[in-house]
């Protein structure tokens, strides 16, 4: 797989993972907040003494999807 298909595979399973929260959020299973901040805590987690990385990018995808 090259670098593209990659990236394109991991946006594309973002999506669907944000499409799956706002049904989640629709039906008043979840709050958008609360997994907005579990995810910022999960990013620190991840970046914690190291520098960043691609790792974080779908982490950093789905928060920004999410706060819209």
């Amino acid at each position: 797989m090259t670098d593209q298909e990659i990236a394109d595979l991991l946006a594309a399973q973002t999506a669907l993972i944000s499409v799956l929260f706002e049904e989640l959020f629709k039906a008043g299973i979840s709050d958008r907040r609360e997994v907005v901040n579990r995810l910022y805590d999960l990013l620190e987690e991840q970046n914690a003494g190291k520098p960043p990385s691609n790792r974080s990018a779908p982490i950093r995808h789905l928060i920004s999807i999410l706060e819209k």
